[in-house]
């Protein structure tokens, strides 16, 4: 009955001193009541309208279980706190409502708030390392910050459960700080919460764990009119609930959200892998050192779903700081299953980007690209700076898109040892065939290779809609390969070997135009045609460097109207070497087959530029076409075909 500003206190004391409590009420003012217990403190209802509980139990400090509980509050600020001892425990069964004076919850090893809990002020609850904080509730303030930190934030299963610091219309939502999060039998459900009218507060979450059963689905709101509050992340594990896919949602209109670690939502049950929905929002890293995967695959290769969907609008940096490196792996085990779609929610020219200088910075497993536009680029060296880079493995990745792709591990050509990127297949059906494809390995002591291998032992192929961009490169095979290009796309190569010496195939067909550096196939076929649709005049088959191959075959197209500009070596070391439907031929360098040489065309032999047979004829005369000799003064050309049926035949000569 005391009045506003006074304080009563009850102390239970000695090794036997418990405080219990029926209904506690205040008739007077916005009194303190202090509440001191040496062991155990129960009450009932306790209603001080805006004054203060402070509570305290355990004061002995003794060994054992320690409990206090109450069945309700309502007080204008709440204090609790144990001794820090491994038992001391605290329940909170009934509706706790608190003003402007805010909770503070301390030192205790087990924490269960068993009812809603408010607050229009801060909300803090620190427990001893190890500990537990159990929500079978809602936990709300408005507009005051909230904290768990200590041990372990525990969600109970049996209803879906809100932490939120926005409530009652306030115009900016506290901050929302969690430490480390698990569920119960794996169907909690989580939503976090800190939207104001105008400003949303940060969220910021430790690591989200399936130590107990885990959560099923986590949602965080901070999406507001003005401006959206920071989400942090760290690594989250997600769990399928029966026929319930895993679910992480993040609205924060578009902000970038950080994060450091693994995000996996994967699958290993019939269920299918989970969802990660960061809208159009990009990510980044917490620090320089953090690295992230993004998992939402399904690993049951019998009786597995698909892999879960990613929507994303990006992997960017935060501040100076890149991720060292990302993996990202929405596939389907079982063959029957699906691999889910990383979606950038039709963002322009998304990219993603990481700075590790070594090992595989990004890797790409199970992965459609889809809903974008422009050019979608993956870098390793985003900043240009002058070290090494990490590598792009894309093997195992499944593009379906019909926009441009870009690797680059050059970092603009200052990377000093650049890393690879490997692809497998790319553009098989029209409906996914990119717009255009640039690699960029290039590197001031030593270039990374464009390995290509569709991981079967089949052949790789890349089809590409527009241009083939590889001159900055060293295409390195490792199966047989095809590369085609549509419509006016050119296609752009460098240089061109096989992986450990093996003999590769490579047939390169283009609508327009090809130029390559040098070839090496070690011993295996290459194949080229040139203007393939007939709808080009003047297409170009162009080479710098030098050509060796098991045999060697170029094509124009059916109107005969295209050319060929050998600069350097051919070699063949075992077939032929054909050239048909061109209406000009030039060799700057030496042509050695293993067996014969037919040209169809005007064909121009530079100066001191031999054409050998070793074990065939030379036919010149094809199509009436004819030999001009465009050497200087003083040089000379030989013309030689070898073995049982090497002959010589020429058209006119001049």
């Amino acid at each position: 009955t005391g009045s506003t500003g006074t304080t009563n206190v009850l102390t239970a004391s000695g090794t036997g001193g418990n405080l219990t409590l029926g209904s506690v009420s205040s008739s007077g003012g916005n009194v303190t009541l202090t509440l001191r217990s040496a062991n155990d403190l129960s009450a009932g209802t306790i209603d001080l309208l805006g004054g203060t509980l402070d509570a305290a139990f355990n004061s002995l400090a003794q060994s054992g279980v320690h409990l206090a509980q109450f069945s309700g509050i309502a007080a204008g600020r709440l204090v609790i706190a144990g001794e820090s001892r491994v038992d001391d425990q605290v329940q909170l069964n009934g509706l706790t409502a608190i003003g402007s004076g805010g909770v503070s919850i301390t030192q205790y090893n087990s924490l269960s708030i068993n009812a809603n809990l408010t607050s229009s002020g801060n909300i803090a609850m620190t427990g001893v390392s190890g500990s537990t904080t159990r929500l079978a509730a809602n936990l709300s303030s408005q507009g005051g910050n909230i904290q768990i930190s200590g041990g372990t934030l525990l969600i109970d299963g049996s209803a879906d459960r809100t932490i939120a610091s926005g409530t009652g219309s306030v115009s900016t939502g506290g901050n929302i700080t969690l430490g480390s999060i698990d569920g119960e039998n794996g169907v909690a459900r989580l939503s976090v919460d800190s939207r104001g009218t105008t400003t949303g507060g940060s969220v910021t979450l430790g690591p989200v764990t399936a130590g107990v059963s885990g959560l099923n689905r986590l949602t965080i709101r901070t999406d507001s009119a003005t401006t959206s509050g920071q989400v942090t992340l760290s690594s989250t594990r997600l769990v399928a609930n029966g026929a319930s896919e895993s679910l992480l949602s993040v609205g924060s209109n578009g902000r970038t959200v950080l994060a450091n670690g693994v995000l996996d939502l994967s699958s290993s049950s019939s269920t299918s892998g989970g969802s990660i929905q960061l809208g159009t929002s990009s990510v980044a890293p917490v620090t320089s050192s953090s690295t992230l995967t993004l998992r939402t695959s399904n690993t049951n290769t019998v009786s597995g779903g698909d892999g879960g969907d990613i929507f994303l609008g990006g992997v960017t940096n935060n501040g100076g700081n890149h991720f060292d490196s990302l993996l990202i792996d929405t596939s389907a085990a079982n063959p029957a299953g699906t691999d889910g779609d990383l979606d950038f929610g039709g963002q322009s020219n998304p990219s993603l980007r990481v700075d590790g200088t070594s090992g595989t910075g990004i890797t790409l497993i199970g992965t459609i690209l889809k809903s974008f536009s422009g050019l979608l680029s993956f870098l390793t060296n985003p900043t240009g700076a002058s070290s090494s880079s990490s590598s792009i493995d894309a093997t195992q990745a499944d593009f379906k898109t019909v926009q441009g792709l870009s690797f680059d591990t050059s970092g603009g050509g200052a990377s000093t040892t650049a890393g690879n990127v490997s692809l497998g297949d790319l553009g098989v059906l029209a409906t996914e065939r990119p717009a255009s494809l640039t690699v960029d390995t290039r590197g001031t002591t030593t270039f990374g290779n464009l390995v290509l291998d569709d991981g079967a032992g089949a052949s790789t192929e890349l089809h590409i809609a527009g241009p083939l961009d590889l001159t900055n490169t060293r295409i390195q095979l490792t199966d047989d390969a095809l590369l085609r290009t549509y419509g006016t796309g050119n296609m752009t190569l460098g240089n061109v070997s096989t992986q450990g010496g093996t003999a590769r195939s490579l047939t390169l067909n283009s609508e327009s135009n090809i130029s390559v550096s040098s070839i090496n196939l070690s011993g295996g076929n290459l194949t080229a045609s040139i203007d393939s649709n007939n709808n080009q005049v003047g297409a170009t088959f162009q080479s710098t460097g030098a050509i060796s191959a098991g045999s060697a075959s170029f094509a124009g197209s059916a109107t005969v109207n295209d050319q060929l500009i050998l600069g350097s070596t051919l070699t063949t070391t075992t077939g032929s070497v054909q050239v048909s439907s061109m209406s000009s031929v030039s060799f700057q360098g030496d042509v050695v087959a293993g067996t014969s040489v037919t040209v169809s065309g005007v064909l121009s032999l530079g100066s001191n530029t031999d054409v050998t047979a070793n074990n065939g004829s030379i036919d010149l005369l094809t199509l009436g076409s004819g030999l001009v000799l465009t050497g200087s003064t003083g040089t000379t050309n030989v013309l030689t075909a070898s073995g049982t049926g090497g002959n010589l035949t020429l058209g006119s000569v001049s």
